[in-house]
């Protein structure tokens, strides 16, 4: 249902796309923004100011006002359950961008049940997710993803640490990683959100297949899906174009946020 009144936003997280969304929302009549919380204070104040928003909006997530009415993470996986749980404990809504940080969906769907609150997962950086949850899970016999990306932006991964490799050395595309996304999430907390997001949507992270390659010439970051049921088969593929400041996240991600976040308000909704 649309809003008469804005609806009140916290955002925790002030760096790429806590700052995009502070940008594209600052001049939307539908929100307010009443909080922003992130670990560097310098950054955080800048962000604001740069906005014409005041400094005393940088408040710790516990000190968000209480009439917060959605908390929005674009931290980290190492946040995101906490912003979820806090959120839905208060009877929030919950939007989060580290999807690959939320382990058991269930715990959130009781604490939500409860309290009256809603978790929601965007669908990131891939197209298709509709269609996906438009399929019944029982009739899904596969879900396989291959994720290749720059070999720059995986450079700080446990693979290429483990293994003593400069993914800069690299003079071919190399499967850096095959398993499921849970041990997936584990390798590469940071490029896993859309292996989460596919998983919550279809059979969990136990059974959807990950890929995970690196390219040294790649320029963007490449989603391929293939989901094979009882309903026939849906494949797709993504060729994401990074943020220019920060390459391990696609542009279309952020954008992807910020029309989960405008939905809210939405009097015609399409694909959901």
């Amino acid at each position: 249902m649309p809003h008469q009144n804005p609806i009140n936003i916290g955002i925790i997280g002030a760096g790429t796309i806590g700052s995009f969304l502070i940008r594209e929302l600052k001049n939307d009549p539908a929100f307010k923004l009443v909080a922003v919380a992130d670990v560097d204070t310098a950054i955080c104040m800048k962000v604001l100011t740069d906005n014409g928003y005041p400094k005393s909006l940088h408040l710790p997530l516990e000190k968000f006002p209480e009439n917060t009415d959605v908390f929005i993470e674009a931290a980290s996986g190492k946040v995101a359950p906490i912003v979820a749980k806090f959120a839905l404990e208060r009877g929030k809504t919950a939007i989060i961008a580290s999807i690959g940080g939320l382990d058991d969906i269930d715990i959130y769907r009781k604490i939500a049940t409860k309290t009256g609150g809603r978790l929601i997962l965007p669908s990131g950086a891939i197209s298709g997710l509709d269609a996906l949850k438009a399929i019944p899970s029982a009739s899904i016999t596969e879900v396989a993803l291959k994720t290749t990306k720059p070999a720059s932006t995986l450079s700080d991964a446990k693979y290429f640490t483990e293994k003593g490799i400069n993914p800069r050395d690299l003079t071919a595309p190399v499967c850096v990683f095959s398993g499921v996304a849970r041990e997936a999430a584990k390798e590469f907390p940071k490029s896993i959100n859309v292996a989460a997001a596919l998983s919550h949507a279809t059979i969990g992270l136990d059974r959807t297949k990950v890929e995970i390659w690196a390219d040294p010439s790649g320029d963007r970051n490449i989603h391929e899906i293939r989901v094979v049921s009882g309903h026939g088969t849906l494949e797709t593929r993504t060729s994401n174009v990074p943020f220019e400041e920060n390459p391990k996240t696609s542009r279309l991600a952020a954008y992807s946020i910020l029309a989960t976040i405008r939905n809210l308000t939405g009097t015609v909704i399409v694909g959901t």
